[in-house]
C-alpha cells in the first residue's frame, strides 16, 4: 500500500492551513480553478476537500455563485470560547487521571524560562491545551474540540494578541499547571475556565476597531 497522503486530504490539509493562517482572509472569494492552479491539483479532490472545509465551517459554498472564507465574527468568537469553556474543565474534572503530569511538568519549566527571556512563545499555548484535550477518549468531544481548535488558531492570528495578554496568558497556565500536578483538580477545572473567558473577552475586545 502507498504511503502517500491521498490527494483529497492534501487539498484540505492546504487550504485548511491557508485559511487558518489567513493567507486566504476572512471573506475573501475562492474558487475552484484557482486553488487547483495554485495548489497544482486536479479540480475533483478539490472538490472533495471544499465540502470538509464547509463542513468545518471554514468556507461556505454558494452553488453557481463561488465560495467565501467564513468570517471572524462576535459570534464565531463567543461560539469557539463558549463550547471550549464547556469541554476542556470538563475533560480535567473528568479525565484527571488520564492527564500527562510528567509533560505538563515539563512544559512548566520551559514556559517559565520563556517568559524570563523576553517575548514569549505562542506555540506553547496549544502545547498546553493539546495535553488537556488529548486526555479524552471520547471521540464525539475529540471532533468537537477539533473543529473548535481549527477556528481559535484563525482567532488568534485574526485579532493578534498584545504581549501583554501572551504573558498575561502564560502566568495563568502556569498556574493551573501547578494546580494539575499537585492533583488539585477542581481548583485547576476553575481556573482554567476564567482562563477561556479571559481569553474570550481579549478576542472580542481585540477586534472592535476591525469590526468598525
Amino acid at each position: 500500500m502507498s504511503g502517500k497522503t491521498p490527494l483529497k486530504q492534501k487539498a484540505y490539509e492546504l487550504i485548511s492551513e491557508k485559511i487558518i493562517n489567513c493567507e486566504y482572509p476572512p471573506n475573501s472569494f475562492l474558487n475552484e480553478q484557482m486553488l487547483s492552479d495554485e495548489l497544482k491539483i486536479s479540480r475533483t479532490p478539490i472538490r472533495d476537500a471544499l465540502i470538509r472545509l464547509q463542513q468545518n465551517n471554514l468556507i461556505k459554498i454558494f452553488p453557481k455563485k463561488g465560495i467565501v472564507v467564513t468570517g471572524v465574527t462576535p459570534e464565531v468568537i463567543s461560539s469557539v470560547y463558549e463550547i471550549r469553556g464547556l469541554i476542556e474543565p470538563y475533560i480535567v474534572r473528568t479525565y484527571s487521571s488520564r492527564i500527562n503530569l510528567d509533560y505538563l511538568e515539563v512544559l512548566h519549566k520551559k514556559m517559565t524560562e520563556d517568559l524570563e527571556r523576553g517575548p514569549v512563545e505562542t506555540t506553547f499555548d496549544d502545547q498546553f491545551h493539546k495535553v488537556i484535550t488529548d486526555s479524552c477518549p471520547n471521540k464525539y468531544i475529540q471532533d468537537s474540540i477539533y473543529a473548535a481548535n481549527i477556528q481559535d488558531r484563525r482567532i488568534r492570528i485574526v485579532s493578534g494578541a498584545s504581549e501583554n495578554r501572551l504573558r498575561d496568558s502564560h502566568k495563568e497556565h502556569l498556574v493551573i499547571i501547578e494546580k494539575l500536578c499537585n492533583k488539585e483538580f477542581e481548583v485547576a477545572a476553575i481556573l482554567l475556565s476564567d482562563h477561556l473567558k479571559n481569553a474570550r473577552l481579549v478576542a472580542l475586545n481585540t477586534m472592535v476597531d476591525k469590526w468598525r
